[in-house]
């Protein structure tokens, strides 16, 4: 019992013997202080700075007078911007016509020259916008686009594809189409006339002569002096070799359409009384057939949005530095700038 009581009076007396430590009163104010004080005095770092959007760089460059090579890059970048927010495109190898000007063989060596530098081969999807313009240039693009793809060819359409720019759907395995998109009529024009209205014109002037029999030497005497009957076969072979063109496209699609390719040439060429007809989603599935036209798809929905950025930057040349613009081939190509008159 000793030895316990022993024990307890030393842990006791330990316990006694442990001094707190003493404080020193206002050290931690001291030192926030000091803290507080050392950070105000230190330079505060800059804000990080925000980054120029692309196309403000493009007005900059235009204003400066830039060259075309690093107007060039700005155009690429504007478009690649495009593009990564919409991952359908990496399931094609794209093209691109953007061009208000008229269609010409020019454009043909273009998409040549970009479909034949893809690393890879895949499915070709062309973004087209065209007025139209020559009917051998459009028979060729669609030609070369079947010709390079990878199991299917398809024509994206924001907007206008117009007269021969038909022409070049008439290959396409698919056209994909939105609510303002249109085709057109791919009866020829010359000097922008209809080649059929010289033959309408005389069809109209027998009909005259039916309906007023004592007009027809006046008739006559007029279509002697103001008509040579070449030229009425002239124009006839020219609307005649359009429809040719058309049916070979056709015949060369993957899949065969419920109508003959002779039937959707020739009213393509002769059905329209309006070269500026418009054939909109509704009217290309009658004059070509349901399953070809595809209405609000991934791929029109890039197209639209191509087609926003690259009339954005034609305004942006035309505006800012009074120069054309326009875009054929692909991604990687150079676009076209012109100055102005």
């Amino acid at each position: 019992m000793a030895k316990k009581r022993s024990k307890s009076k030393k842990t006791t007396t330990a316990k006694k013997s442990r001094k707190p430590k003493s404080r020193v009163k206002g050290a931690g104010t001291t030192t926030r202080r000091a803290k507080q004080a050392s950070s105000s005095t230190s330079p505060k770092r800059p804000p990080a700075a925000k980054s120029v959007p692309t196309i403000h760089r493009l007005y900059g460059a235009l204003k400066a007078g830039a060259s075309d090579d690093q107007l060039n890059d700005l155009v690429r970048e504007l478009i690649s911007e495009v593009l990564r927010k919409h991952p359908v495109a990496d399931q094609y190898n794209l093209l691109i016509l953007f061009d208000k000007t008229r269609l010409m063989r020019t454009d043909a060596d273009r998409i040549y020259r970009s479909i034949t530098k893809f690393a890879k081969k895949k499915p070709i999807l062309l973004v087209l916008c065209s007025s139209g313009g020559e009917i051998d240039a459009a028979y060729f693009i669609s030609k070369l686009c079947r010709e390079y793809a990878e199991d299917k060819f398809i024509v994206a359409v924001p907007r206008e594809a117009k007269s021969a720019a038909t022409l070049i759907c008439c290959g396409a395995d698919e056209i994909h189409m939105g609510s303002l998109s249109e085709l057109g009529p791919i009866d020829p024009q010359i000097k922008n006339r209809p080649a059929l209205a010289l033959k309408q014109s005389v069809e109209h002037l027998a009909e005259l002569t039916k309906t007023y029999p004592t007009a027809q030497e006046m008739f006559a005497t007029f279509l002697s002096k103001s008509l040579e009957l070449s030229q009425l076969g002239y124009y006839e072979r020219i609307a005649e070799s359009a429809v040719q063109y058309a049916e070979r496209l056709i015949a060369k699609r993957l899949t065969k359409l419920s109508k003959p390719a002779n039937k959707i040439a020739h009213n393509l060429v002769y059905a329209y009384k309006d070269h500026g007809f418009v054939i909109d989603v509704a009217e290309a599935e009658t004059v070509f057939d349901k399953s070809m036209i595809k209405h609000n798809s991934s791929e029109y929905r890039l197209s639209d949005a191509l087609y926003e950025r690259l009339k954005l930057i034609e305004r942006y040349f035309r505006l800012f530095a009074n120069k054309g613009f326009y875009f054929v081939g692909s991604q990687d190509s150079d676009a076209g700038i012109y100055d102005l008159k």
